[in-house]
Formats: C-alpha cells, sequence, structure tokens
C-alpha cells in the first residue's frame, strides 16, 4: 500500500509518494505538476487535467490518496478536556466551540488533534471545517476519478516532519509548570497567496496560526514598482536575487527593488513578532529558532532577512535530512516545496495509536473500496442469485396459492362424498362428523379382522385333546392329569404317574407338540397320592392353525 500526498498551491500541484518500511516510510516519487502564472486562465481546468492523468498511473486498491485544506479555510482552537476518551472529546467540541463559529454546526464537521494527556485531561487541537470545503475537495477526486481518502489539513500534516507522528501522544502525570519557560521552535509556510505559521514545543503542535501575506504581495510590490505584467513579477522573485541585504554591492535598481520587497516582508515579520509575543506570554516560550518552507522560501537571503527582523535564527527546510530512506527524484531545492505534500503523505501511513487528521468522516466518510471491486467482480453472478431468489420466491407464492385453491376443492368434495355416505344435509355436514364416521368404520374393520383371526386359533380343549393323543396309552404308562393351565401359548400340566420312571415318556411325547420342542421340568404344586409321583411341566403350544 502506497500514500500519495497531493498538495494543491496557486501556481504548481506537488505530489510526493512515500511507502511504508520497518524503520519508517520511504519515498518513492516527488512530483511537481507546474500551473499557469497567467491571472486569466482557468486554473481549476489545469488541476482536473493533471490530477485526472495522476490517477491513471496508480491502481485505487493499492493506494491512499490525500488531499489537504488550508488553516485559512478553518477554524482552530487549543482546549483543554477532562476525560481522554477520543469519542466523547468529538461530542464535547461542537459545545465548545459554538459561540466562535459564524455558521451552525450541522454545515460544520469537526475533528481534533490530540497534544498530549496531562493526568486525567486531555489537551487538544480543536478543528471546525465548513462541509462546503470538504464537498469541494471530494468532487474534485470524483472528477478526477480517484478515490479521496483523508481530507487533512496541510499545516498539521507538514508538523509530521517534525514530530514522532507514528508514536502515540506523549502522557505526563500533572500539567506542565507555567513558570518554567520552555523552548519552542516555528514552522512558517510562506505561500504564493497565504502564509501559516506552527509552533513546536517538545516536538508537539502547541499552535497554528496564518497571515494574509504571500508571495503575490511582493510581486504587487515589484509591479507597482517596475511597471511590470504580474506574471513577470512573479517570474522575477523565483528566479532573481532581488533580496540585498549588503547594500554596498549592489546598483540603485536592485536597491529599489530591494526596498520594496522588505516593505512588503516587513508587513509580515510585524505580525509575526506580534503573535510570537502573544505565544510567549501565553505559554511561556522561548523561541530558539526558526524554519521556513514553501515556494517562497526560495527567495535569496529570505531567511537572513527573517533572522535579522525576529532575532531568531531562521534557515530554509532541509527535508532531505528529515528522511530516513529516499529511492524516488527530489532534490535539495525541491525539498521546501514539497515538504506539505510529504506531510500529507505520511498522514495516510498513521495508525490509531496516534490517527491521521481527517475531516472526510459523518456523512462524507469514504466508503469501502474493497466492497465496491467485490461487487464489480462479482456482480454478474450476484444479479443471478438475485434473479434465481426473485424466481424461487414467485414459484413459492404461486405454489402456496395452489396448495390453497387445491386444499378448498379438496374440503369441498369431501363434504360432498360426507353428504352421500352420512345420510344428512350438507350444511351440516363436518370434518368432526367425517373423521367420526371414519374412526368408527376403522373399528368395524379391526373387529372383523380380529373375528377372522379367532376362527384359526385352537381353543384349549382342542389343546388337552391334542395332548391326549400325543401322551402313551395306559398300557405304558399309568398317568393322571390334575392340572391343566392355558395361557396365550404358554402350557401348564401337572399330574402324577405311578412309575417315576416312565416321566421321561411322557416328557418325550410332550417334546412333539411343543415349539422348538422344549419342555421344562418345574415344581408341583399339587400332592400325589400314596404310591405315585407327582410332576410338573412348562412348554410352549402353537395355538393357530395353519391354513
Amino acid at each position: 500500500m502506497v500514500s500519495l500526498g497531493i498538495d494543491i498551491g496557486s501556481y504548481s500541484i506537488k505530489v510526493v509518494e512515500i511507502e511504508s518500511t520497518n524503520r519508517g516510510f520511504k519515498l518513492n516519487r516527488f512530483l511537481k505538476i507546474p500551473l499557469s502564472i497567467d491571472p486569466n486562465k482557468d486554473k481549476e481546468i489545469e488541476i482536473l487535467d493533471a490530477l485526472r492523468n495522476l490517477s491513471q498511473e496508480y491502481d485505487p486498491s493499492n493506494t491512499k490518496y490525500i488531499l489537504g485544506i488550508a488553516t485559512s479555510q478553518l477554524t482552530v482552537r487549543k482546549l483543554l478536556f477532562p476525560f481522554k476518551e477520543r469519542h466523547k472529546i468529538l461530542k464535547s467540541i461542537p459545545f465548545e466551540l459554538e459561540d466562535e463559529i459564524p455558521l451552525a454546526q450541522e454545515d460544520i464537521i469537526f475533528s481534533a488533534k490530540v497534544i498530549a494527556y496531562l493526568g486525567p485531561q486531555t489537551e487538544v487541537l480543536a478543528l471546525a471545517c465548513p462541509k462546503k470545503i470538504i464537498e469541494n475537495r471530494i468532487q474534485l477526486s470524483e472528477d478526477c476519478n480517484f478515490p479521496l481518502d483523508i481530507i487533512s489539513v496541510n499545516n498539521l500534516a507538514l508538523a509530521n516532519l517534525f514530530t514522532s507522528w507514528s508514536e502515540a501522544p506523549p502522557s505526563n502525570e500533572i500539567s506542565e509548570n507555567s513558570d518554567i519557560v520552555q523552548p519552542a521552535e516555528i514552522l512558517l509556510n510562506l505561500g504564493h497567496q497565504v502564509s501559516n505559521l506552527v509552533v513546536l514545543r517538545k516536538g508537539l503542535v502547541v499552535e497554528i496560526r496564518d497571515f494574509d501575506w504571500g508571495g503575490i504581495d511582493l510581486a504587487k510590490a515589484l509591479t507597482n514598482l517596475k511597471s511590470i505584467h504580474i506574471t513577470e513579477a512573479i517570474r522575477e522573485i523565483e528566479k532573481s536575487d532581488l533580496l540585498i541585504i549588503n547594500p554596498d554591492v549592489a546598483t540603485q535598481d536592485e536597491i529599489k527593488s530591494s526596498d520594496a520587497l522588505k516593505s512588503e516582508i516587513d508587513k509580515l515579520t510585524n505580525q509575526l513578532k506580534l503573535t510570537l509575543l502573544e505565544l510567549k506570554s501565553l505559554y511561556n516560550l522561548n523561541f530558539v529558532k526558526g524554519t521556513i518552507t514553501g515556494g517562497l522560501s526560495q527567495l535569496v537571503n529570505l531567511n537572513a532577512y527573517l533572522t535579522q527582523k525576529t532575532e531568531i535564527p531562521f534557515k530554509k527546510i532541509d527535508v532531505l535530512s528529515t528522511l530516513q530512506e529516499v529511492t524516488g527524484n527530489i532534490s535539495t531545492a525541491e525539498g521546501p516545496i514539497a515538504g506539505t505534500a510529504i506531510g500529507l503523505a505520511i498522514e495516510g501511513l498513521k495508525k490509531p495509536k496516534s490517527p491521521a487528521i481527517n475531516l472526510r468522516v459523518d456523512e462524507y466518510k469514504k466508503e469501502s473500496q474493497t466492497f465496491k471491486l467485490y461487487l464489480n467482480k462479482w456482480s454478474h453472478t450476484l444479479s443471478l442469485a438475485a434473479a434465481t431468489f426473485i424466481f424461487f420466491l414467485v414459484y413459492g407464492m404461486v405454489r402456496e396459492s395452489f396448495t390453497l385453491s387445491m386444499s378448498d376443492k379438496a374440503e369441498e368434495a369431501l363434504r360432498d362424498h360426507g353428504e352421500q355416505i352420512l345420510e344428512i344435509k350438507r350444511t351440516k355436514v363436518s370434518v368432526k362428523k367425517i373423521n367420526e364416521y371414519i374412526n368408527q368404520q376403522k373399528k368395524i374393520q379391526k373387529d372383523i379382522k380380529m373375528t377372522e383371526n379367532l376362527q384359526f386359533i385352537n381353543s384349549a380343549l382342542d389343546i388337552l385333546t391334542l395332548v391326549s393323543q400325543k401322551t402313551p396309552s395306559k398300557k405304558i404308562i399309568n398317568l393322571n392329569i390334575k392340572n391343566f393351565q392355558l395361557e396365550n401359548e404358554a402350557l401348564k400340566l401337572e399330574g402324577e404317574v405311578k412309575d417315576p420312571n416312565t416321566l421321561s415318556i411322557l416328557e418325550k411325547s410332550l417334546e412333539s407338540i411343543a415349539i422348538g420342542k422344549k419342555v421344562k421340568k418345574s415344581p408341583a404344586s399339587i400332592k400325589a397320592q400314596p404310591g405315585w409321583v407327582a410332576f410338573a411341566f412348562d412348554m410352549k403350544i402353537q395355538r393357530r392353525e395353519e391354513n
């Protein structure tokens, strides 16, 4: 996944492509797309064409696109909240800024950058941006055919080059002692229309301010002095050594041009000194150094002149020294104008512990590109599945209707048939009466079947006759049967014999009629007469005759 930071300036578009690494990130590419400096040309068309061509070079599924907005387009306030939860902070910001915003809250997008945790408290920079600005950025991305992931703030993004952006905000048990003077540094971004100030203390953003001053003011000063076109004045500022520190080695015309520029720069330094004096007394700061960035920072001797006027040592930003790995084509001279684009690209690499400043939230939140790609890939299959589902849904409804119709017809036919069988009026035929009639007929059929089965069952007398036929004659054995018990197939015989030796003959004869030829001796419950021996046999007898 690569992160693409896009900084749209007044006279150029700066694009930086970075990629996350184990050490931080590496810069793969820096691209500067120049825009016309002619005020009569439509820059919006130029921007659209440039970004459309750029979007064709990247795969949207593997690229994060980040655009920024200027500080002058939103409201920034430093606030302190008595809790640490981010969702509570975001909910509280609209109420804290209610009196400082001229627009209705429903027309504002709110966000926050956590500076530090002070015990149970949270120090934040609260942001409020009109929804119209967000909508313009989103519309721009849609017109240029690239999915916009993050809308950040240019100056806060630029501060990523000077802060530990990958680390969570620091935590202190108690708030810092306001009586101790703390060293601070300033970051001055000089643009063509507006200049911005970022104040850093211990690597943390303390304040951001903007000044209604830029390179256009210098160009206008040269235009009035030399009576040249504004476009020529802009080119002259970009390419000439107009700002002179030592007038002894310059011509009179060069001195006049330099004085004209200094007069305009003094307007900035006066605003800057007043702002720094306010921040110094507010936060008890000691400004020890300053860094200038932006297109105007290329003006020769500007850093020396700012140092002279503010008594704060200024230098141009050295972007290459802040980068750990560079594989793209970026020079030291291009570093100052690439700073904001690099900072925006870093926003795309941030993790939840130190989240990116993203004003694309709420109703403007970006849709999942994964879902879109999945939908594009499987749209045909999903369409077939939906059509199949609708077909079976309609089929189920038709089938249910058909089943209900058949059920009604069956009930009508049943009532007509019941009228004929029960010989009652059709209006009195009911399902209950029909079921009663059916149950009665089933009972009759069951009784008939049982009666038919009984015709083939031998009676107890038949079994007794069978036993009598199978036992030996009196010539062989003297036998008296005194107890004959028959229950279903179980037969119990008890009696007495004259000769005990004949019991085996009797048992053998009974085996011929017993099921499985199994005859079991059991204790006799009768008492034999003197000279006789009692016996008892248990067996099973086949009761049903074979057809």
